[in-house]
């Protein structure tokens, strides 16, 4: 999609894997809770991992934006997008004047929700634009984007040989 810039940033989840298993339990929380990292939905454990995205994330999220250099004529992409914290440091970037524009995927029906309650005014201005979808299976145009980025996802992408 992208030939010109792409950032990506990786975290441990040695906050999440530090804990023992000593029980099916505990071993069942952590299972339910990395789905709910790979695709987040409503409930408890994903009102949990959402919380836990935005406290961890955010300023690898922000980082990643920056990294990129967008300028306000750029086309940029995030893929698995979250709560939309790196959606929203692209559009600071992208400015409200110039012809640049955001795009976000994200496999997660909530995370769509999230971001789109988050960032309405940029959605009814037409500077961005969410997708639910599957980064395998792109919706849009070989080099139509000038900047891709994504934090803390390739791990949960089915064949990253494709």
């Amino acid at each position: 999609l992208a030939d010109t810039k792409t950032a990506t940033h990786l975290c441990s989840f040695s906050s999440v894997s530090a804990a023992k298993s000593t029980t099916g339990e505990m071993q069942s929380f952590k299972e339910a809770f990395s789905r709910h990292l790979r695709h987040p939905s409503t409930g408890p454990v994903g009102w949990l991992a959402k919380k836990f995205l935005q406290r961890n994330w955010d300023h690898l999220e922000k980082e990643a934006a920056r990294l990129l250099g967008i300028q306000p004529h750029d086309r940029v992409l995030e893929v698995g997008f979250g709560p939309g914290v790196g959606l929203e440091a692209a559009l600071g970037y992208i400015g409200t004047d110039g012809p640049g524009k955001v795009y976000g995927l994200d496999l997660s029906p909530q995370m769509i929700h999230v971001a789109t309650k988050r960032l309405r005014p940029y959605i009814a201005s037409g500077k961005l634009e969410l997708t639910l979808g599957d980064v395998m299976n792109l919706p849009y145009s070989d080099n139509s984007m000038d900047g891709i980025f994504h934090v803390n996802c390739f791990y949960f992408w089915e064949d990253l040989d494709q």
